[in-house]
């Protein structure tokens, strides 16, 4: 896992990157769109080249919100090692987010960008949930909706899960 050594450059590179695929966005939508089957090319050519950084964006973007939210807090003060999975899920021992001291888990996060938790989503919460429970350190499940914080509370509360939910309120739902 990638140490976190300077959280203000990896919000200005966030930044940058998000500002770059915006902009591309943009220049792919500013032309005529047309009929409908050069509207359906045009999504599909947007999707197939932006779903997954988008995903990618999102999700780096709640765990720098979830580290602000954890710096705020006690706990943050016993860590001294900050690692983290930026753009993709860790294995099954290892959080997207992970306080430590020396070698000791302090806190571990597990964060997802979905604002619903209908069908897989809610399906991928239950399995992240488990995942989480067995980890090391103080545990938290961030999240960006109301819903999705209510839908992880009443799991976590079924489940008797050592697990706090948190709903960054993020302004992407």
């Amino acid at each position: 896992m990638p140490v976190i050594n300077d959280l203000g450059q990896l919000r200005a590179d966030l930044e940058r990157r998000a500002s770059t695929f915006a902009a591309r966005a943009r220049e792919l939508f500013s032309g005529e769109i047309g009929n409908l089957d050069q509207q359906m090319k045009l999504l599909q050519q947007f999707r197939s080249q932006s779903y997954e950084l988008l995903n990618q964006l999102q999700h780096e973007f709640l765990i720098i919100r979830a580290l602000d939210w954890l710096k705020e807090r006690p706990a943050y003060g016993r860590v001294t090692r900050w690692t983290w999975h930026p753009t993709s899920t860790g294995t099954a021992t290892e959080p997207d987010l992970l306080g430590c001291r020396g070698e000791v888990a302090l806190i571990s996060a597990e964060i997802t960008t979905s604002a619903n938790p209908d069908g897989v989503i809610d399906q991928r919460m239950r399995r992240t949930l488990h995942k989480l429970a067995n980890m090391s350190g103080e545990r938290f499940y961030f999240v960006a909706s109301a819903t999705m914080a209510a839908r992880a509370t009443t799991k976590v509360g079924k489940a008797n899960y050592p697990i706090t939910v948190v709903n960054l309120n993020s302004d992407m739902a």
